[in-house]
């Protein structure tokens, strides 16, 4: 008995696995689902918000519009990530809210009429509803598919990822500039605090230097020197002045 429950716990676990390693098939459509799509992508019609009504979800939308006809898909952008962060800092509004919307209708000759009928018109409704006063603001696109905004919203997608990108590497390239500028001011100022030291280097010697004061020539003095030169050029013996005290000292003496 033991053995037999053995046997079907390890069958379990390969089922298990087996189950685990099954790939999904996708199948294909046939010929009459691909033509009754094709019908039915002709058929449908592309509406256009310019304007989201603040805090309106697209659930909202549906249930707004889906009285006047059948709604196929409905795509709303959401606002930028960075304006939602600023309200939310300033105390605005949590919720998110988005910037413009895409309703697409089953039949296109229902999507002009709403076009035609609601836009520039009050939502209405109940008094309870929160957006009883806001204005509908819808146009019909013609010639515009779901494909087409799928593309287009990819498109923006890589633009917006190439604009980060190239902004990224501005901000990369503006970072190592201001960091090799930085080491350069750092350099420049160590250089010119050098200078500094050595010029007060240089002061304070300057200062402690001695000087010594010069004996003042007088007249007399003079008057020697050049009887000199003179007697010296003839080859005459040099008489020099005597001082007035001087002779008098030497009368008493001799």
């Amino acid at each position: 008995m033991l053995d037999a429950d053995d046997g079907d716990s390890d069958d379990d676990d390969d089922d298990g696995k087996n189950k685990k390693k099954r790939k999904r098939v996708v199948k294909g459509l046939s010929t009459e689902e691909l033509e009754h799509y094709k019908k039915a992508h002709e058929r449908s019609g592309l509406l256009y918000m310019s304007r989201v009504p603040p805090f309106m979800k697209p659930e909202k939308v549906r249930h707004l519009l889906s009285k006047y006809g059948e709604i196929g898909r409905i795509y709303l952008a959401p606002e930028d990530e960075n304006a939602r962060k600023r309200r939310r800092k300033m105390g605005g509004n949590r919720k998110l809210m988005f910037t413009e919307g895409w309703v697409e209708f089953k039949d296109k000759k229902v999507a002009k009429l709403i076009a035609k009928t609601l836009n520039a018109q009050p939502i209405g409704g109940s008094k309870r509803n929160f957006h009883q006063h806001d204005l509908w603001t819808l146009k019909y696109l013609p010639k515009f598919k779901w494909n087409h905004l799928t593309e287009r919203i990819a498109y923006e997608r890589a633009a917006r990822q190439q604009r980060m990108q190239t902004e990224m590497e501005q901000a990369r390239r503006e970072d190592k500039a201001y960091l090799q500028n930085v080491e350069r001011a750092k350099v420049i100022e160590a250089i010119q605090e050098r200078k500094r030291q050595k010029q007060q280097v240089d002061t304070n010697m300057s200062k402690a230097r001695r000087t010594f004061q010069q004996k003042e020539v007088t007249a007399s003095e003079v008057r020697d020197e050049s009887r000199r030169k003179r007697a010296a050029g003839k080859g005459k013996p040099v008489q020099t002045s005597v001082d007035p005290q001087v002779k008098s000292v030497l009368a008493k003496l001799f």
